[in-house]
Protein backbone atom coordinates (compact mmCIF):
# COMPACT_ATOMS: atom_id res chain seq x y z
CA UNK A 1 0.00 0.00 0.00
CA UNK A 2 2.59 2.38 0.83
CA UNK A 3 4.91 1.55 -2.40
CA UNK A 4 1.48 1.94 -4.37
CA UNK A 5 1.02 5.23 -2.81
CA UNK A 6 4.29 6.51 -3.46
CA UNK A 7 4.02 5.83 -7.22
CA UNK A 8 0.76 7.46 -7.02
CA UNK A 9 2.23 10.73 -5.64
CA UNK A 10 5.02 10.61 -8.93
CA UNK A 11 4.78 13.48 -10.97
CA UNK A 12 3.90 12.92 -14.27
CA UNK A 13 1.76 9.83 -15.71
CA UNK A 14 4.92 9.03 -17.59
CA UNK A 15 6.99 8.18 -14.62
CA UNK A 16 3.67 6.27 -12.84
CA UNK A 17 3.85 4.26 -15.63
CA UNK A 18 7.38 3.51 -15.81
CA UNK A 19 7.85 2.69 -11.96
CA UNK A 20 4.67 0.47 -12.12
CA UNK A 21 6.84 -1.38 -14.70
CA UNK A 22 9.73 -1.74 -12.67
CA UNK A 23 7.89 -2.70 -9.54
CA UNK A 24 6.06 -5.87 -11.96
CA UNK A 25 9.18 -6.53 -12.78
CA UNK A 26 11.13 -6.95 -9.42
CA UNK A 27 7.74 -9.37 -8.82
CA UNK A 28 8.47 -11.62 -11.58
CA UNK A 29 12.04 -11.89 -10.76
CA UNK A 30 11.25 -12.76 -7.07
CA UNK A 31 9.08 -15.37 -8.31
CA UNK A 32 11.78 -16.92 -11.07
CA UNK A 33 14.74 -16.79 -8.08
CA UNK A 34 12.79 -16.52 -4.54
CA UNK A 35 15.28 -15.16 -2.31
CA UNK A 36 15.85 -18.35 -0.13
CA UNK A 37 16.81 -21.40 -2.91
CA UNK A 38 18.86 -17.87 -4.53
CA UNK A 39 20.82 -16.79 -1.53
CA UNK A 40 21.08 -20.67 -0.90
CA UNK A 41 22.83 -20.93 -4.85
CA UNK A 42 25.21 -17.88 -3.92
CA UNK A 43 26.73 -19.32 -0.84
CA UNK A 44 27.50 -22.64 -2.83
CA UNK A 45 29.75 -23.45 -5.92
CA UNK A 46 28.19 -21.52 -8.43
CA UNK A 47 29.86 -18.69 -6.13
CA UNK A 48 27.41 -15.99 -8.19
CA UNK A 49 28.46 -16.62 -11.46
CA UNK A 50 25.03 -15.09 -13.39
CA UNK A 51 25.25 -17.76 -16.24
CA UNK A 52 25.08 -20.67 -13.94
CA UNK A 53 22.70 -19.01 -11.96
CA UNK A 54 20.66 -18.63 -14.55
CA UNK A 55 20.78 -22.55 -15.90
CA UNK A 56 20.38 -23.97 -12.28
CA UNK A 57 17.06 -21.45 -12.29
CA UNK A 58 15.91 -21.74 -15.98
CA UNK A 59 15.70 -18.19 -16.13
CA UNK A 60 17.11 -15.69 -18.76
CA UNK A 61 20.91 -13.64 -17.69
CA UNK A 62 19.47 -10.41 -17.07
CA UNK A 63 16.63 -11.82 -14.38
CA UNK A 64 20.04 -13.00 -12.54
CA UNK A 65 21.38 -9.82 -12.82
CA UNK A 66 18.80 -7.95 -11.68
CA UNK A 67 17.92 -10.24 -8.62
CA UNK A 68 21.84 -9.91 -6.97
CA UNK A 69 21.90 -6.30 -7.34
CA UNK A 70 18.23 -5.27 -6.04
CA UNK A 71 17.83 -8.50 -3.28
CA UNK A 72 17.76 -7.16 0.11
CA UNK A 73 21.47 -6.74 1.31
CA UNK A 74 22.88 -6.25 -1.93
CA UNK A 75 25.74 -4.31 -2.41
CA UNK A 76 26.31 -4.92 -6.41
CA UNK A 77 25.67 -1.80 -8.78
CA UNK A 78 23.76 -2.44 -11.95
CA UNK A 79 23.50 -0.64 -15.47
CA UNK A 80 20.83 -1.44 -18.12
CA UNK A 81 20.71 0.41 -21.78
CA UNK A 82 18.25 -0.71 -24.23
CA UNK A 83 19.34 -1.04 -27.91
CA UNK A 84 20.50 2.33 -28.54
CA UNK A 85 22.51 2.82 -25.55
CA UNK A 86 20.91 4.66 -24.02
CA UNK A 87 20.92 4.38 -19.88
CA UNK A 88 17.15 3.04 -18.78
CA UNK A 89 18.53 1.88 -15.14
CA UNK A 90 20.98 2.82 -12.72
CA UNK A 91 22.13 1.67 -9.63
CA UNK A 92 24.65 3.03 -8.19
CA UNK A 93 27.48 1.45 -5.98
CA UNK A 94 30.28 3.71 -3.90
CA UNK A 95 33.21 4.73 -5.92
CA UNK A 96 31.75 4.29 -9.46
CA UNK A 97 30.15 7.07 -10.68
CA UNK A 98 26.88 7.20 -13.29
CA UNK A 99 26.12 9.64 -15.68
CA UNK A 100 22.76 11.39 -14.32
CA UNK A 101 21.90 12.63 -17.83
CA UNK A 102 24.20 11.80 -22.19
CA UNK A 103 25.53 9.03 -22.38
CA UNK A 104 28.26 6.92 -20.54
CA UNK A 105 31.71 5.87 -21.03
CA UNK A 106 32.23 3.79 -24.13
CA UNK A 107 34.93 1.70 -22.52
CA UNK A 108 32.37 0.24 -20.47
CA UNK A 109 32.00 -3.89 -21.10
CA UNK A 110 27.85 -2.91 -21.56
CA UNK A 111 28.74 -1.22 -24.73
CA UNK A 112 30.89 -4.17 -25.85
CA UNK A 113 28.43 -6.59 -24.98
CA UNK A 114 25.47 -4.72 -26.47
CA UNK A 115 27.20 -5.16 -29.98
CA UNK A 116 27.77 -9.51 -29.32
CA UNK A 117 24.05 -10.46 -27.78
CA UNK A 118 24.57 -13.21 -26.19
CA UNK A 119 27.90 -13.24 -25.32
CA UNK A 120 28.98 -12.52 -21.85
CA UNK A 121 31.63 -9.79 -21.41
CA UNK A 122 34.09 -8.58 -18.37
CA UNK A 123 36.32 -6.73 -17.71
CA UNK A 124 38.56 -5.50 -14.40
CA UNK A 125 38.42 -1.77 -14.78
CA UNK A 126 39.34 1.45 -12.02
CA UNK A 127 37.61 4.44 -12.42
CA UNK A 128 39.92 7.88 -12.31
CA UNK A 129 40.35 9.71 -8.33
CA UNK A 130 42.79 10.18 -6.16
CA UNK A 131 42.27 6.68 -4.47
CA UNK A 132 41.36 4.77 -7.17
CA UNK A 133 39.34 1.33 -6.80
CA UNK A 134 39.30 -1.63 -8.46
CA UNK A 135 35.49 -3.09 -9.96
CA UNK A 136 34.80 -6.46 -11.98
CA UNK A 137 32.02 -5.63 -14.57
CA UNK A 138 30.12 -8.31 -15.99
CA UNK A 139 28.09 -7.54 -18.84
CA UNK A 140 25.40 -9.74 -20.94
CA UNK A 141 22.82 -8.62 -23.71
CA UNK A 142 19.67 -9.85 -24.48
CA UNK A 143 17.69 -10.44 -28.04
CA UNK A 144 13.98 -10.82 -28.54
CA UNK A 145 11.47 -10.54 -31.04
CA UNK A 146 8.55 -9.25 -29.49
CA UNK A 147 6.26 -9.31 -32.79
CA UNK A 148 7.90 -12.30 -34.15
CA UNK A 149 9.33 -12.94 -37.10
CA UNK A 150 8.50 -10.03 -39.16
CA UNK A 151 8.83 -7.34 -36.20
CA UNK A 152 12.17 -6.10 -35.31
CA UNK A 153 15.31 -7.27 -33.15
CA UNK A 154 15.18 -5.55 -29.25
CA UNK A 155 18.20 -5.91 -27.15
CA UNK A 156 18.52 -4.84 -23.92
CA UNK A 157 22.24 -4.60 -22.02
CA UNK A 158 22.97 -5.33 -18.19
CA UNK A 159 26.20 -4.84 -16.46
CA UNK A 160 26.60 -5.97 -13.30
CA UNK A 161 29.09 -3.77 -11.21
CA UNK A 162 30.70 -5.28 -8.12
CA UNK A 163 33.46 -3.92 -6.08
CA UNK A 164 37.07 -5.90 -5.44
CA UNK A 165 38.96 -7.94 -7.95
CA UNK A 166 38.10 -11.29 -8.63
CA UNK A 167 39.99 -14.36 -7.98
CA UNK A 168 42.47 -14.30 -10.22
CA UNK A 169 42.62 -10.81 -11.33
CA UNK A 170 43.63 -9.51 -14.64
CA UNK A 171 44.87 -6.49 -16.20
CA UNK A 172 43.10 -3.15 -15.48
CA UNK A 173 41.27 -0.90 -17.57
CA UNK A 174 41.09 2.98 -16.85
CA UNK A 175 37.44 4.05 -17.50
CA UNK A 176 35.41 6.83 -16.75
CA UNK A 177 32.03 8.18 -16.09
CA UNK A 178 30.91 10.15 -19.63
CA UNK A 179 33.63 12.27 -21.59
CA UNK A 180 32.48 15.23 -20.05
CA UNK A 181 33.06 14.75 -16.58
CA UNK A 182 36.55 12.34 -17.49
CA UNK A 183 39.85 13.70 -16.25
CA UNK A 184 41.46 10.88 -18.32
CA UNK A 185 43.03 12.82 -20.65
CA UNK A 186 44.90 10.15 -22.92
CA UNK A 187 41.98 8.26 -23.85
CA UNK A 188 41.86 7.15 -27.08
CA UNK A 189 37.65 6.55 -26.85
CA UNK A 190 37.50 10.10 -26.10
CA UNK A 191 34.09 11.91 -27.44
CA UNK A 192 34.18 15.49 -26.10
CA UNK A 193 36.84 17.89 -24.26
CA UNK A 194 36.37 17.62 -20.21
CA UNK A 195 35.27 20.41 -17.80
CA UNK A 196 37.43 18.34 -15.03
CA UNK A 197 41.37 18.74 -15.25
CA UNK A 198 43.85 15.61 -15.19
CA UNK A 199 44.02 14.27 -11.61
CA UNK A 200 45.35 10.69 -12.43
Amino acid sequence: ADLQAQIAGLASAATRVLAQNWVAQAYRDAQALPLGAFEAALMGNMRGDPLRLAKAFGCDILTVFRRLAFRKGAVDGLVICDGSGALIMRKSVEGFALPRHGAACPLWPLFSALSQPSRPVSALVEMPGLAPHPFFLRAYCAVSYPQGFSGPEVRDAAMLITAGKPVGGGEVVPVGSSCRICPRADCAARREPSIISETV
